[in-house]
């Protein structure tokens, strides 16, 4: 990984952040992997079909942009333990490069202070720890962007962490109101669907619709000012239900997540990443 800093204004800097190639292609089989165990290919069994195969009824970029999707949180942390940042905002990110990842990103961190007579100041050090619990959040969310979407065993109402595809059509009185989605892919609880599609949504059944109204008031600040004041007729149908297969917590998948050959070394790494972010912040609270 390459990494350039940049100081801008009001605490913000700049990250330019370069995979190597031979990080960007460990990524690519790996993304490659999860993508091959998720899709039908006439006349192979899961994860068996060829590579060429795969990318020829996908396209190559499909399988890029996923490795993009994991490559770029773990360099992105690195990043940041290697220049010592602490970051106070959500990241604004760009890609400018795909093969091998290349991308820019701007966000504000923790300032720094310039101290004069610093050495007659005496600070006592905050110790700071890292819980069991706390790696163990990591490695479910590492293991959640491992996971693989499969239908369950019997036709069911879908329920928080599932994957629905729904078509979907609002209406102000008898006309459209906006372009209707159609096969729309969309996971309960991490959505940005209302609350009150989510909920028809999960008192459906496969193959089932349901018509309702929200009436959205004058002064929501939450909605899109399109919508304030106004009631919209909803329906909803859904055509499927996915829940998350997630992967065995072992040391295969250890190595599937990065350069790990044990899950005891993956879960050393979180430990000592998530010790060294609440260190650089403890430190910077303190200055």
């Amino acid at each position: 990984m390459k990494v350039t800093v940049e100081r801008l204004p009001q605490s913000a800097v700049r990250l330019d952040i370069a995979a190597d190639p031979e990080e960007f292609q460990r990524a690519f089989e790996r993304a490659f992997r999860r993508i091959n165990q998720q899709v039908a290919i006439p006349g192979f069994r899961p994860g068996r079909a060829p590579r060429a195969l795969v990318e020829r009824r996908l396209g190559r970029e499909v399988i890029v942009h996923e490795a993009h999707h994991e490559l770029m949180d773990q360099l992105y942390r690195k990043a940041l333990e290697q220049e010592e940042l602490v970051p106070v905002s959500e990241p604004v990110v760009e890609v400018y490069q795909d093969e091998p990842l290349a991308f820019r990103v701007e966000v504000q961190v923790y300032p720094r202070v310039e101290l004069n007579d610093y050495r007659s100041v005496r600070v006592e050090p905050r110790e700071v720890s890292v819980t069991g619990e706390e790696v163990d959040q990591v490695i479910e969310d590492l293991r959640k962007s491992q996971s693989v979407w499969v239908e369950p065993e019997q036709p069911r109402h879908p329920t928080t962490g599932d994957q629905v595809t729904i078509d979907l059509q609002a209406f102000e009185g008898e006309e459209p109101f906006q372009s209707p989605l159609e096969g729309m892919p969309f996971v309960l609880g991490e959505s940005s669907l209302f609350p009150q599609i989510e909920e028809a949504i999960r008192n459906l059944l496969p193959g089932e619709s349901a018509e309702f109204d929200i009436a959205f008031a004058e002064d929501d600040e939450r909605v899109n000012p399109d919508l304030r004041g106004k009631t919209l007729h909803y329906k909803v149908t859904l055509r499927e239900v996915k829940e998350r297969e997630l992967p065995e917590l072992d040391d295969e998948f250890a190595r599937s997540v990065g350069d790990f050959q044990t899950l005891d070394e993956l879960r050393q790494r979180i430990r000592d990443d998530l010790l060294r972010q609440k260190a650089l912040a403890a430190r910077s609270e303190v200055l």
